[in-house]
């Protein structure tokens, strides 16, 4: 996947894994994530805050989805405290 990413310069790549992030970097590629999906999602009015909960209650449940339980509740954390203060903020750094 990367490969063909990085011959046909692509404008974003969508991985969770950190070392195939990290190479996709290394070419200059904007990379995001799952999370980076669902809070843009969230932020374009797409999705409902319950409806975050819900799928990154869904991702931390699951054994075959590896992003580290700490950044789930980290980015669910800060788009609940957005929505309090009005605003909302996040990215989504990384995970395997």
């Amino acid at each position: 996947m990367l490969h063909l990413a990085i011959r046909h310069q692509a404008h974003l790549v969508l991985l969770d894994d950190q070392k195939a992030r990290e190479t996709a970097q290394a070419y200059d590629l904007p990379v995001k994530g799952t999370l980076g999906v669902l809070v843009q999602a969230y932020r374009a009015a797409l999705l409902q805050l319950d409806d975050i909960r819900h799928i990154i209650g869904t991702i931390m449940a699951r054994d075959d989805i590896w992003i580290a339980a700490e950044l789930c509740r980290q980015v669910l954390s800060s788009l609940e405290a957005g929505e309090t203060a009005g605003h909302d903020a996040s990215h989504h750094t990384g995970g395997s």
